[in-house]
């Protein structure tokens, strides 16, 4: 008889049950969240190829599974915690991230509750923040599942070679949809890339340039770190392959914030691996260069970033001035950006619900949404929910450094890429199809293994792992 069998029979109490499921099985159900929605643009084209989908319904699909599954693993460690008499204020205090964004989810329930019962409540708003809007698809309960779901399994996978694949299928995917992407630009069209009411711009799967440039931004930051740190030569000229055309895409599309967003990215980079010493700097040299370079040869070849960011400079001159058309600053963000400030200042403390302020600014500023993922989550929620949701961000980012000399470099890649896509989020919106990458890749950052020791860092070393998170 086998020993799992010998187990089972032994079983005789809830100690007994927990006691069958390791902490690394845990780990690895823990990460069927991120390969789930790792695979969706291709669940997606896979559908289509069936019957005719919409993007929005594949992620709901997955939405709704993944929620619902997130809850049942959490019971279960936490089961399992209980029984084994876990420290769990050790891990809370070693991870404040938690604390901050539990109240940012609570501020959000009240948020949407209070809204729903006010007497004067829009009933637009209602539906929107409840079921999403008619393309949107997010809810209040979209950011829930945000941040319990994909961030917080995300959170738990501390094994390093389930880090290792996890990002390495990112990568694949990413490459597969740039190949499709070509053949769709120069051979033949794919339906499913022709969503929006520019046909001409580059979209992938997910129906707008600026939400598949936020997509690139992550993918080619996370291969531009394993580039540079990569030990192995084969998985390196992946990693270029992976970095060059990711990148070049995104030049192609035309996003001059993710542009930003990218060489933000790139320059944390090359601080963080100063401050550690954990890289050459031929490799950092090369991924600077090729860019640069990158976007000179889109330049040449019709893209309009060069415009896009002359044009910047005029922007910010007219907002200083205070100009009567600073409103046009950003293609319209600016405009957006002083009505919702003026919305917070209304209701500070709870906010408007979930797509509370959709008809408003769309009325007065020409667009539902306030481009702009901080001022968003602040007029939805109110100003302590802003507050508690960048403090979250933050406290990741010093936890990092603090364990500077901890991390792999599969946590310098999740890190740098969620600094690249906070980074983008100062210019757009959330959005259903591409945030739960951030907060995967934001869960990725903080489950730190590797040695204690600060002289052997575990970027450059085959040191013994301890799962930080949860021992």
């Amino acid at each position: 008889m086998s020993s799992f069998k010998k187990q089972i029979r032994q079983v005789n109490s809830l100690s007994d049950i927990c006691s069958l499921v390791s902490w690394n099985h845990l780990q690895i159900a823990a990460a069927i969240p991120f390969i789930v929605f790792a695979v969706s643009p291709l669940t997606f084209l896979l559908h289509n190829t069936i019957k005719s989908w919409n993007l929005e319904t594949t992620i709901e699909n997955i939405n709704f599974i993944i929620s619902r599954y997130s809850m049942i693993l959490f019971l279960l460690c936490g089961l399992k915690a209980a029984t084994e008499h876990k420290d769990i204020k050790t891990i809370v205090k070693s991870n404040p991230v938690l604390i901050f964004f539990t109240v940012f989810c609570i501020l959000m329930g009240i948020s949407t509750l209070v809204n729903i019962l006010r007497p004067d409540a829009d009933e637009t708003a209602v539906e929107y923040g409840l079921h999403g809007s008619t393309w949107r698809c997010e809810s209040v309960w979209s950011y829930l599942t945000y941040i319990i779901a994909y961030f917080g399994c995300s959170l738990m996978v501390a094994n390093h070679p389930i880090r290792i694949k996890l990002i390495r299928l990112l990568q694949i995917v990413s490459i597969i949809q740039v190949i499709l992407v070509f053949l769709d630009r120069h051979f033949s069209e794919i339906e499913p890339f022709h969503r929006e009411q520019y046909p001409n711009n580059i979209t992938s799967v997910f129906s707008n340039r600026n939400f598949y440039s936020y997509y690139l931004t992550i993918i080619l930051l996370l291969s531009a770190v394993l580039f540079i740190l990569e030990k192995n030569k084969k998985l390196r000229i992946f990693d270029c392959i992976c970095y060059i055309l990711n990148t070049f895409t995104l030049m192609r599309a035309d996003t001059l914030g993710c542009f930003i967003a990218g060489a933000t990215g790139i320059s944390f980079l090359v601080l963080f691996l100063h401050i550690t010493k954990n890289a050459e700097k031929k490799g950092i040299i090369i991924i600077i260069i090729s860019y640069f370079a990158l976007f000179m040869i889109s330049a040449i070849i019709n893209s309009d970033l060069i415009n896009s960011f002359l044009a910047l400079f005029g922007d910010i001159s007219k907002v200083i001035n205070k100009d009567e058309n600073a409103g046009s600053a950003g293609t319209g963000r600016w405009k957006l950006w002083v009505h919702t400030v003026k919305y917070i200042g209304e209701r500070p403390l709870l906010g408007w619900g979930a797509e509370g302020i959709f008809d408003r600014l769309e009325s007065e500023a020409g667009n539902s949404r306030t481009h702009n993922e901080y001022l968003q989550y602040t007029a939805f929620f109110g100003i302590p929910a802003g507050l508690c949701y960048i403090a979250g961000l933050f406290s990741i980012l010093l936890k990092s450094f603090k364990n500077r000399f901890k991390l792999d470099m599969y946590n310098i890649a999740a890190l740098t890429a969620a600094i690249g896509y906070a980074v983008s989020a100062c210019f757009g919106n959330t959005v259903f199809s591409v945030a739960p990458y951030f907060f995967c890749t934001l869960g990725l950052a903080c489950g730190i293994t590797g040695n204690n020791s600060k002289e052997t860092p575990s970027v450059t070393s085959g040191a013994k792992e301890e799962i930080w998170l949860i021992s």
